[in-house]
């Protein structure tokens, strides 16, 4: 299970169903959702590697094949809020998959590097005893944007056009 799945549900106008939209939410919450982002390959599948580390080539083969990345938060709560009507169950949940973000953002995280930022990656799974650590460019510009843009999200009206049901 990989998170482009995502984009099916977040874009205004999705091919899919209500239900098969709920239904890719439900999945990418069930394997993909960490409190860090969306891991970018489901724990348990063939070449998942559950830590970000090692010389260049083992971090690149993690790149994508389990490391969490932030910015992907911003798809997954759009995808939520579309496939439930912008409900205030919906907005609720939204909020609660972004908090642990937004207290890096402010510096209150356990691994918060620096005030106002985000950093580009995560590990896909925390170690024994040990938080999910930060790693890649510590302040990302499209992870803390994502982050923001989910705020205005979650705390605005619903769009005028809801999209295909």
């Amino acid at each position: 299970i990989r998170p482009n799945q995502v984009f099916a549900v977040s874009l205004p106008h999705s091919p899919l169903t209500n239900h098969q939209q709920r239904s890719v939410v439900a999945s990418l919450k069930k394997h993909l959702l960490t409190p860090m982002g969306l891991r970018t390959l489901a724990a348990g599948s063939h070449g998942y590697r559950p830590r970000f580390e090692g010389d260049l080539f083992s971090r690149d083969g993690a790149y994508h094949n389990g490391t969490v990345w932030p910015w992907l938060i911003g798809p997954y709560i759009e995808a939520l809020l579309r496939s439930h009507d912008f409900s205030a169950a919906a907005r609720t949940e939204g909020r609660a998959a972004l908090q642990p973000l937004l207290d890096e953002f402010n510096g209150a995280g356990a691994t918060s590097q620096s005030v106002a930022s985000i950093a580009e990656v995560y590990d896909a799974d925390d170690a024994p005893g040990k938080p999910r650590r930060p790693d890649g460019c510590p302040m990302q510009a499209w992870s803390v944007a994502e982050v923001l843009r989910s705020l205005v999200l979650l705390s605005g009206p619903a769009p005028a056009s809801l999209g295909q049901k």
